[in-house]
């Protein structure tokens, strides 16, 4: 059987050729926002507000975290794994990022979350432990 070459990854989602692996199509907002997500609200804001409260969180994030109580909100997620490479400047850009969509989208009548995650906690010692690196002209 012959093989494809790889089609690289950002042409591919955007073209729809991944779409088995989404529910809405590339830039689809509107269907995102519309899109039901049954949870309990209640239980999810009353846990992150034990944990933030532990940490001292500022009070910004604490009414952020009584915003998900809305019936109709949504949350802007993103995330990093803590590493070494491509520095803090990436991490940075990509929380800020998140605050400015989840700006952009908020309305009063379905207030929009920003959420910013780090995998702080990674199990793979191995992994964590070194940066593997090319050399030219290794063997």
């Amino acid at each position: 059987m012959a093989r494809t070459a790889p089609r690289p990854l950002v042409p591919a989602y955007k073209s729809g050729a991944l779409r088995v692996f989404h529910r809405l199509p590339p830039g689809d907002v509107a269907g995102s926002l519309g899109t039901e997500h049954p949870s309990d609200r209640n239980r999810l804001a009353d846990a992150l507000a034990a944990s933030l409260e532990r940490v001292a969180a500022p009070p910004e994030v604490l009414a952020n975290v009584e915003r998900l109580r809305h019936p109709a909100s949504r949350v802007v997620i993103t995330g990093q794994q803590a590493g070494l490479l491509l520095g803090p400047a990436f991490t940075i850009s990509k929380a800020v990022n998140t605050v400015l969509l989840a700006a952009q989208l908020d309305r009063e009548d379905a207030p929009v979350i920003p959420l910013f995650w780090v995998a702080s906690q990674d199990h793979d010692a191995n992994e964590a432990a070194g940066t593997p690196h090319l050399r030219h002209g290794a063997g």
